[in-house]
Parts: C-alpha cells; sequence; structure tokens
C-alpha cells in the first residue's frame, strides 16, 4: 500500500509544492512488482525436475535472479528456465493460461502451483 499510494502521493505533493518534480525512476521504483502497472519487465519462468524434466510450476517474476533461493531450488531437485520477458499484465496471464493449458493436458495443476485456480 504504502509503495503504490503513498510514496506517488507524496511525490506529486512535492511537484506541487515545490514546483519541480523528482526523478520518474523514483516514481517507478517504489510501484510494486505485483501492481499491474509496474513498469519492470516481467519474465516468465518454469520450474523444471533437475532429473526428470517434469514440470513443476510456471510463474513470473521481475526479478529473476534472486526468485528463488538455491537452497530452496535443490531442497526440490529444480533448476528455473525463463522463457520469455514482457509487461507485469502480458506474463501474469501467461502464467495463468499455462498453468491452466498443463491441468487441461493432465487433470491437475503442476505439482508446486500452491493455489487451486492456477495463479
Amino acid at each position: 500500500f504504502i509503495h503504490n499510494y503513498i510514496i506517488p502521493f507524496f511525490l506529486l505533493l512535492f511537484k506541487g509544492l515545490c514546483g519541480f518534480a523528482l526523478n520518474d525512476s523514483i516514481v517507478q521504483d517504489h510501484i510494486h512488482g505485483n501492481d499491474m502497472n509496474c513498469p519492470r519487465t516481467n519474465y516468465g519462468y518454469v520450474l523444471v525436475d533437475k532429473s526428470t524434466g517434469e514440470i513443476l510450476k510456471f510463474g513470473e517474476t521481475t526479478m529473476p535472479n534472486s526468485r528463488y533461493s538455491k537452497a530452496y531450488l535443490n531442497s526440490i531437485n529444480a533448476e528455473m528456465k525463463i522463457l520469455l520477458s514482457g509487461s507485469k499484465e502480458e506474463i501474469h496471464y501467461w502464467q495463468y493460461d499455462m498453468n491452466n493449458y498443463f491441468k487441461y493436458k493432465y487433470g491437475e495443476y503442476p505439482p508446486e502451483v500452491r493455489s487451486k485456480n492456477g495463479w
């Protein structure tokens, strides 16, 4: 809430009071990665079992290098493969579509999908 609404409000207030704007990147840096208005590049990825090649999950992240710790990936014997990049909205719906296509084809969501509807 603070990052998406309060900080941009104060930046606009600052502009109104002082007559000049702070760098726009400051505003962009404070939009949360889960906000559909997030301007940062979003990445679509798949988690794959390193031994079997089984798909474990389709997901999205704005921070692919830190999305999962090495310890976590090792604990599920997985590797993360970046498949595409795009806007938050594009990749968000891509993830949903991929997990639901998997369910359509195999009768259940990939094993690491924790939600009941494919998100």
